[in-house]
Formats: C-alpha cells, structure tokens, sequence
C-alpha cells in the first residue's frame, strides 16, 4: 500500500470541526492512534491514520451530517481561510481549492468548465484506501465555500459516488467585483476571472454532456473532453489546442477512451472511434 501523507493542519481543522458540533475529537483520535500531541505543528500524519480518524468521526452520523460537517470545515481550515481572505472570484477560489498541490496526494483531481456550472472529479489513486467520509464532507465544502466570499451557497449536483470515484456539478451564484483601473492585484484577479468565466472554448455535438460522458462510460473529464471534441468532428492537433493540452497528452489518453468507448452504440461514438482508430500508431 503507497505511503500518502495528510498535512496536521487539515487533521486540527476536521478536530475544530467535530467540537463545533459536539462530537469526540479524542475518541476519533485514539482511535486512530493519534493524540493532540501527534497532530500539532507542521508535518503529516499517513493517510490510513486519516482515514481511521474520520470514519471514526463519522460513526452514527448520516451523510447529510457530514455535508454539514464538511460545509463548516471551510470555515476553520487555514487554507481556505487565507484563500478566501484574497477576496478572489468565487470560480477561481473553487479551482485554487481543488487544485492545492499536495494537498490530497492520494486523490487524482481534475475540474473542468460545462457552461456556468464547474465539474470537479475525485479518483482514488492505485495503493491507498478509499474514504466514504471525505466524500460526503466534500460534497459539503463544495456547496459552502463560496460562503467564504459572503456569498450565497452554491448548487452542488452528486453525479457520482462510490468507493473510488466522486464526481460533481457545482452551479456558482453570481458575483459582483469591482476592480481598480490602475492595475496592481486587482488587474490580475480580472484577467483570472474572465479565465475562469470563459472556461474552454464550447463544441456543438450531439454527443452527451462532459458531466454524462465522465459518470455514465467512466471517463475521466480530461478523456471526456477530448471525447466530445472529437464527436463534434474537431481534428486532434486542435482538440488539443482548444483544451490547451500537448498533442502527446491527447494521444496518450487515445487507448483509454476507445476501450471505454468500443461497445457504445451511438453516432457520436462511431465517430469517435473512426477518429481514435485512425489515429492509433
């Protein structure tokens, strides 16, 4: 089993969280061989102890209890708290969340844009144990973290949840900034919200959704993507420049998508593939 590592900081942040709804951070502790003492200062505890602790932490809750638990979390994680302190755009602080490196190592992350709406993808990586909990806190921190920017929540779709895989639609409510028109930080905080508010250029298709395509064939969003490009009759040197991913990152998820994709009885898909067979060495 691969050795993944979990920061103290995000270990104190859940303990904060438990006492603010009257829970036994002690007991979820000890039960995970961990103390008060093992989780102060900087470092990392593995992620099996992480896990131990929060499955603990979660007994004779439901899940909709740890929605609450893990919309409070952004509250008190100091991360979040400094992110949020930045006044950024709400897409862009739900990217910089999703995306802290090393932060959750032992998770492949991926968000993607569908409209107005963000797609965030959670696999468990090959090696570590999966975490009911830390999905069902997740789908909370989601719906809460614009709250940290003083606005309303936002509208978080389940579209997929099991042991190895979560998958979320995330509808951001609207946002008013003002900007300086000297420059300065503010001019760069605009240009990342123009980034985040125009996402990746659209496609016409009659292929599903990247959200459907990712949660019904069991691809990950970056394959999704390069699926529905292709299905719109997009050539692979522009996918990729559209997606702004290298030609040799496109191919690479090539043998992926066809196996996923080769009993699919669809249009799209027989376009999909007549593109990827082609394109194979």
């Amino acid at each position: 089993m691969t050795p993944y590592p979990v920061q103290k900081a995000a270990i104190r942040a859940w303990v904060l969280t438990m006492a603010r709804f009257g829970g036994d951070p002690e007991g979820s502790l000890a039960a995970a061989g961990l103390s008060y003492a093992a989780i102060a200062g900087r470092g990392t505890v593995s992620w099996e102890a992480c896990v131990a602790f929060l499955e603990h932490s979660a007994l004779g809750k439901t899940p909709k209890d740890i929605e609450q638990m893990g919309a409070e979390y952004t509250a008190v994680f100091p991360a979040i708290q400094a992110l949020a302190g930045l006044l950024v755009p709400v897409g862009l602080l739900y990217r910089m969340t999703w995306e802290a490196e090393g932060l959750w190592p032992m998770f492949r992350l991926s968000s993607s844009t569908e409209g107005n709406t963000l797609l965030f993808d959670q696999w468990v990586r090959d090696g570590a144990i999966p975490c009911p909990t830390h999905a069902h806190a997740t789908t909370g921190l989601l719906r809460a973290l614009s709250r940290r920017l003083g606005l309303p929540e936002a509208e978080v779709e389940v579209l997929q949840l099991d042991d190895r895989r979560a998958l979320w639609r995330v509808r951001l409510p609207p946002q008013r900034l003002l900007y300086r028109r000297d420059g300065g930080p503010a001019e760069v905080f605009r240009a990342a919200a123009a980034g985040v508010q125009r996402g990746k250029p659209a496609v016409s298709s009659d292929a599903p959704s990247v959200a459907t395509l990712a949660s019904a064939h069991h691809l990950t969003l970056t394959e999704a993507r390069i699926a529905r490009h292709l299905a719109a009759g997009v050539p692979l040197a522009q996918t990729g420049k559209d997606l702004g991913l290298k030609a040799s990152v496109v191919r690479g998820h090539l043998p992926e998508i066809l196996g996923k994709l080769g009993t699919v009885d669809a249009p799209w898909a027989g376009r999909v593939r007549g593109v990827l067979e082609g394109a194979q060495p």
